[in-house]
């Protein structure tokens, strides 16, 4: 695109895709991401501008805050997929890793190697991040985030209940905790 000469996506009154915002960011693209086409005076009798006086800025808020630019790496966020699995060796909790800045927005250009320690009542099962090029070993205890996230799996110990503690460490990032319940 930017060899074609354009410098800038318009969205025209679609909310644009992450996936979209994403690519623009990384190709250096402006996005003049449109809300609406009409505001009190409606183009059509049931349009959006009936509403604007009571949604228009409630929009608008929710729209900057969920495509703003994130600011530099800071932090890491664990969320398993599930708070308690069977401690039968073969369940699975999935742990989505995402690199955050400080206020929480994830960076979508953020390849940050991420180290896992996991203790108690299950152990790694797997890493990966969802980039095809990968040439990294599933069967480690770390990985390289790709577009601000990774995974990481986690399999019970068969017959053992309790907690599995996680820890995921990243160089200059604040480290993240996280805990899956093992049950009979």
């Amino acid at each position: 695109m930017k060899s074609m000469g354009v410098n800038a996506v318009r969205t025209s009154h679609n909310p644009p895709s992450p996936e979209l915002l994403e690519y623009c960011d990384r190709l250096g693209l402006m996005v003049m991401d449109e809300a609406f086409d009409m505001w009190r005076m409606p183009k059509v009798r049931n349009g959006s501008a009936k509403y604007f006086d009571q949604w228009g800025e409630t929009d608008i808020r929710d729209m900057v805050r969920r495509d703003r630019t994130a600011g530099p790496p800071a932090q890491i966020r664990l969320t398993p997929d599930r708070n308690s699995i069977s401690a039968d060796g073969d369940d699975l909790s999935f742990v989505t890793v995402r690199i955050e800045d400080k206020d929480g927005n994830i960076c979508p250009m953020a390849d940050n190697l991420v180290k896992f320690k996991v203790e108690g009542a299950g152990r790694i099962a797997t890493v990966d991040n969802g980039n095809a090029a990968s040439v990294e070993s599933f069967q480690a205890d770390n990985r390289k985030a790709f577009s601000g996230m990774c995974l990481l799996i986690v399999r019970s110990q068969r017959g053992q209940p309790g907690k599995i503690r996680i820890e995921a460490t990243s160089e200059g990032l604040r480290t993240a905790e996280a805990q899956v319940a093992t049950s009979r």
